[in-house]
């Protein structure tokens, strides 16, 4: 499963995706795991989730954020749950057709791992295409 929390910044993306990762930890059977840049959110998530500071891995792209998910996935198949928040900054990931892509390898990935994915991005929902859409 992978679902998008999209919209312009101040909308309360940030809040939404808090509130998501602390009901998965509560429900979860496995690690929860939230990516975010810097450690703004260290204080508002539950202590059992594995909140990574995407800063001290220079994650810039696609394909290196598909590379350090697997890398994640591969050192611990327990993972149920991935959240990244503000993925724009996180992966430097601003065009619409490089979202869709890695909604896209992320839907493959769950089907594989069982991993479901959150996503939020700062991006205006009217730019977003129809396959993007559906994942709000």
């Amino acid at each position: 499963m992978v679902k998008l929390v999209i919209g312009k910044m101040g909308s309360g993306k940030t809040k939404t995706m808090i509130e998501k990762v602390n009901n998965a930890a509560k429900e979860s059977k496995g690690l929860v795991v939230c990516i975010e840049r810097g450690d703004k959110l260290r204080f508002d998530v539950c202590n059992a989730v594995r909140l990574i500071d995407s800063t001290e891995f220079d994650i810039r792209g696609f394909q290196v954020m598909r590379g350090f998910i697997t890398g994640l996935y591969a050192g611990n198949f327990d993972i149920t749950d991935i959240y990244i928040d503000s993925l724009h900054k996180v992966a430097d990931i601003t065009d619409i057709s490089e979202l869709e892509k890695f909604a896209r390898w992320a839907m493959d990935f769950g089907k594989q791992t069982g991993v479901n994915f959150v996503i939020s991005a700062g991006i205006a929902d009217d730019k977003l295409n129809d396959f993007l859409k559906e994942l709000i």
